[in-house]
């Protein structure tokens, strides 16, 4: 899992004599030292649990999306509104308001989810990356396939895979039909 430090390549001779001649000057930094490229198993425990959490992440952000989008936001408010006989000056100003605090918490979890929790080439090898995309999906399809039974489940999984996708491609600055369309497929 962890390298020695003698796997650490050494400085060139070039290097060396331009370290030598650097040290006379009054600003002289060591240059870094180069990491060694993460091994086939080096971080595997790490993805066996960060695997899973940016899974139920991002089917938590799907779920913000999906309720955002499809116009449930306006129902849950005109239910509040019924049941607590509190109405709102303006629904349909508070229904953007709403919504739009759910994408923007939808990406602030799609940013965790990617910053604190995703994969990290150079301290992941492939075997640990392999097991992180395992736990990233495998419990969602469990999970929606006991939820919704074969077909639904199958919908749901999709759906959830579909969503996040799309939302991904927005993030990194592709247009939004392009994005759902490629979130569809």
């Amino acid at each position: 899992m962890f390298r020695p430090v003698s796997a650490i390549p050494k400085y060139t001779d070039e290097q060396k004599k331009a370290m030598d001649a650097a040290r006379e000057d009054d600003d002289f930094v060591l240059p870094e030292l180069q990491k060694p490229e993460a091994g086939f198993f080096d971080g595997i425990g790490e993805a066996a649990w960060k695997g899973p959490v940016a899974g139920a992440l991002k089917t938590a952000n799907a779920f913000d999306t999906m309720l955002s989008s499809t116009g449930m936001t306006r129902s849950a408010l005109q239910h509040y509104q019924n049941e607590t006989g509190d109405f709102f000056d303006d629904l349909d100003k508070r229904q953007i308001e709403v919504e739009n605090q759910l994408d923007k918490d939808a990406r602030q979890v799609r940013a965790m989810a990617k910053k604190d929790f995703g994969v990290n080439p150079e301290t992941m090898g492939t075997a640990a990356q392999i097991v992180y995309g395992i736990g990233e999906t495998i419990p969602k399809a469990i999970g929606y396939s006991l939820l919704g039974g074969q077909a639904g489940g199958s919908l749901m999984f999709g759906a959830d895979l579909g969503v996040n996708r799309a939302q991904e491609l927005m993030d990194e600055g592709v247009d939004k039909e392009t994005a759902i369309n490629a979130g569809l497929v």
